[in-house]
């Protein structure tokens, strides 16, 4: 979805943000001519200049180690001299330097690397259409083959394909790309011991290490025992390293299925799923913004798990009364831990913890919760404001105002894997059946 100022700019034309309507026809309210211009000119490019993308080539010259646990990220050298890099800031365009006519982050700056000789083109108009679709402001300093590295890394990480993107952009379809931001989970199951759990997944090629409990972030898979979990034969919390978009759901999927292939490893009602999302960028106000706007939620959130969850000690509904007081990250130590949205973690972690999720070891479950709940944190930080939100009747009223229903075929999918969750619960909690389900 692009929009500038109040207008909406869509293949068939400029409409009107607030009535829908036809800006140069039915709509009354007042726009700048400069606005209807340069929206005008990105109309065209969409009706006009669809292309397909240039084939992208680029040659990795450095690799470094994130110090807060991000991982490895690639410096790339790009045909124009200039350099690109897989981190987060590089691809988000957030806190980077110009320098010259390319921009440059904090990997790039330290490595003492050259910059282009001459002056390098800048990125086309269609190249900031593209990025814009894809939640990034270009830097007027970006160069056209940073602009390709980045459009070209942001596909691949949302594990989304150029054609669809360009697809539906040119059908005018809303559209809300997968959040990149940083998440981990924190899987509970019983059956085996932490050093049991280690061994199986070192041995299916997962860097896994049994450890006594303790909140520190690493760059492996952590095994570790919690007490509230109950299990004949052992239980474990298995603690994932840092996970990014597409890449991190891959990663997840691998480990789930080696703990599936395993008959011991089982979850039962002592078990539960949390997903801990980075805060990074949020302010404290942003934090205490998804406190209300989940609230106004709950009613629907509630129906995406069993009743054992709703009713559980460990996940209780956290209020937005509670963070009233609420002044920095430290200051969140105060608050109750034990809530379906756990904002001590703030002070720990720099994340925020959703606790809700039943205990399960289905990748699919797990990665369409994840994305939920990436959508919803993303939606705040867009703008949603709990006290202009319309209250969601159903999750496809709730999918809608936090983007997930516009997002690509791999989020679509995990939408509509929510959805029939969603419904069936409803239906459980109407008829009074049994509110579980297999893991």
């Amino acid at each position: 979805m692009i929009v500038l100022g109040r207008i909406l700019v869509r293949a068939r034309g400029l409409f009107c943000t607030e009535c829908g309507r036809p800006v140069q026809g039915g709509c009354r309210h007042n726009h700048e001519r400069s606005t209807i211009e340069e929206a005008g000119k990105l109309l065209e490019l969409l009706r006009t200049k669809f292309r397909r993308m240039e084939r992208f080539e680029s040659q990795t010259a450095e690799t470094v180690t994130s110090e807060n646990h991000n991982g490895t990220h690639r410096i790339e050298k790009l045909p124009d001299s200039s350099w690109g890099c897989t981190c987060l800031a590089f691809l988000r365009q957030h806190g980077l330097r110009e320098i010259g006519s390319s921009v440059a982050c904090k990997h790039i700056e330290a490595l003492g690397l050259p910059q282009p000789p001459g002056a390098t083109k800048p990125a086309s108009d269609w190249q900031k259409l593209m990025l814009d679709a894809l939640g990034v402001r270009a830097l007027p300093q970006l160069s056209k083959e940073q602009a390709y590295f980045v459009i070209n890394r942001l596909l691949e990480l949302m594990g989304m394909k150029y054609l669809e993107l360009e697809s539906r952009l040119k059908a005018g379809l809303p559209f809300a790309p997968m959040p990149v931001r940083a998440f981990g989970v924190e899987i509970e199951a019983v059956g085996m011991s932490p050093g049991a759990a280690a061994g199986l997944l070192t041995g299916g090629g997962i860097n896994a290490v049994a450890e006594a409990y303790n909140h520190m972030v690493s760059d492996h898979w952590k095994l570790v025992h919690d007490g509230s979990l109950h299990g004949d034969a052992g239980s474990f919390e298995l603690v994932s390293p840092k996970l990014f978009a597409q890449k991190g759901f891959n990663e997840l999927h691998k480990v789930c299925g080696i703990l599936s292939e395993s008959e011991r490893v089982q979850v039962n009602r002592s078990c539960g799923l949390h997903v801990h999302v980075d805060a990074f960028d949020l302010s404290v106000d942003e934090i205490k913004e998804i406190a209300k706007v989940w609230e106004r939620a709950r009613p629907v959130i509630q129906y995406l798990v069993p009743s054992s969850r709703r009713e559980n000690g460990y996940c209780r509904p956290l209020t937005a009364r509670s963070l009233a007081g609420l002044r920095d990250r430290q200051d969140a130590l105060r608050v109750d831990r034990y809530r379906d949205v756990n904002v001590a973690s703030l002070a720990r972690h720099n994340t925020i913890e959703f606790r809700l999720h039943s205990g399960t070891i289905d990748p699919h479950k797990i990665s369409a919760w994840v994305t939920f709940v990436l959508y919803f944190v993303q939606a705040v930080k867009n703008g949603l404001v709990a006290r202009v939100m319309p209250v969601p009747q159903n999750f496809n009223a709730l999918g809608e105002i936090i983007g997930m229903a516009h997002g690509p075929a791999v989020v679509w999918r995990r939408y509509c894997y929510l959805e029939r969750r969603y419904n069936f619960f409803l239906e459980q909690q109407r008829t009074g059946g049994a509110q579980e389900e297999a893991a």
